[in-house]
């Protein structure tokens, strides 16, 4: 965590924490996965068995920590869910941008170094031959999200966006090929 730097991280489905090296985990969130149970079985097919489980996808694929707050937290999932805490995972609220196609992994969430409510995210449907570049930003926790992608190419799809620290009007976004 950016504003606790003793805290360590980990998502799963869920989200663990430590603070004493990861000697010991607690748990601070339910499962904020879709915990669809068809995308959790073996892959391939009937013949042969793919043993690398590329197509078992129900796991948070973005996790971060406010670096104003360290109590807020955001968790995006690969089967398309974006949840969010205030008080250090006592309490979730899932707060999907509107919109946004189901089965949409989050690339990225970068939780806002000026004001701990903004947060901007990257999503990707690339693999269902969707290249279109989900970028939303949202200043209210989530609340209400809107799209910051004007000017990228739709076939450019989104893998991360980042803010400077240094300052907060500069964004850069990471695509299929370029950086914006």
């Amino acid at each position: 965590s950016p504003a606790n730097p003793k805290e360590l991280m980990l998502a799963s489905q869920l989200v663990q924490v430590s603070e004493d090296n990861g000697q010991t985990w607690k748990t601070i969130s339910p499962d904020l996965t879709r915990n669809d149970k068809s995308t959790e079985g073996p892959t391939g097919g009937p013949v042969d068995l793919d043993q690398t489980s590329a197509e078992v996808f129900p796991d948070i694929s973005s996790l971060a920590a406010s670096p104003l707050d360290g109590d807020v937290i955001w968790a995006g999932s690969a089967d398309g869910l974006v949840h969010v805490t205030t008080d250090h995972g006592a309490h979730w609220k899932m707060v999907t941008p509107q919109g946004l196609p189901e089965w949409t992994q989050i690339s990225s969430i970068e939780p806002s170094h000026v004001n701990k409510g903004t947060a901007f995210l990257t999503a990707s449907r690339y693999m269902w031959d969707d290249f279109h570049p989900y970028v939303y930003v949202t200043t209210d926790y989530g609340a209400h999200w809107s799209p910051i992608n004007a000017g990228v190419p739709d076939d450019q799809y989104a893998f991360v966006i980042r803010q400077d620290p240094s300052d907060a009007d500069l964004l850069f976004l990471g695509t299929k090929t370029s950086v914006y």
